[in-house]
């Protein structure tokens, strides 16, 4: 047995040519086949220099106002032993993001990656006409969009679906990471919006 490890990702024949004996050369080749990112990682969402601290809460830290706009980058990682200790495939839940970005990126990966506000904090509320410039078209493996913003105050919680099968072949939505805040850990808070200002009416009495 032999094996092949491919170092991005794209659609792969394997071509084998047989010299045994002078003058018999013959020739075979494999089926096509594709290989995948082994994660989408959604990370870096930041506003310039503030970082989103994923507030949950009404007396948390801020990290925007309504309506402006912010940054997150859309990156597809390699393989990694660190993050897929039971050897499936798949990253695994509750990965550290230092498990997922220690390999490189794949600069084949180019694909539509959309991020939505999937749930508004505190429940209940709503997330207006929701996260604006949310369409991620990835390229070169890693993309970043500084223009995504959110209508309304409070929070949400982030959602990023990667558009159709890759490649015709395969469905990414189960190899999507969202690591919100600066933490290492999963989190998919983005928040907390305020409102950019208050205007105030005078009525004669």
């Amino acid at each position: 047995p032999f094996y092949l490890c491919t170092t991005d990702v794209g659609q792969y024949q394997v071509n084998v040519t047989s010299t045994a004996l002078p003058g018999s050369a013959s020739s075979g080749a494999s089926s096509t086949f594709t290989t995948v990112p082994f994660a989408i990682v959604v990370s870096g969402i930041q506003q310039g220099a503030t970082g989103n601290p994923g507030t949950e809460t009404a007396s948390g830290p801020v990290f925007a106002k309504a309506g402006s706009t912010f940054q997150a980058t859309v990156a597809a990682y390699r393989w990694s032993s660190a993050a897929d200790k039971n050897n499936d495939g798949l990253p695994e839940d509750g990965v550290l993001s230092t498990h997922v970005i220690n390999v490189s990126t794949v600069p084949g990966y180019a694909q539509t990656v959309t991020l939505a506000a999937a749930a508004p904090i505190p429940a209940g509320g709503t997330t207006g006409s929701g996260l604006a410039n949310g369409v991620v078209a990835v390229s070169g493996g890693v993309t970043t969009v500084s223009t995504l913003s959110y209508p309304e105050v409070g929070s949400f919680t982030l959602s990023a679906t990667p558009g159709g099968k890759y490649l015709g072949q395969a469905d990414l939505a189960n190899r999507v990471l969202i690591y919100a805040t600066g933490s290492p850990s999963q989190n998919k808070v983005i928040g907390r919006f305020t409102p950019d200002h208050f205007k105030t009416s005078l009525t004669p009495a």
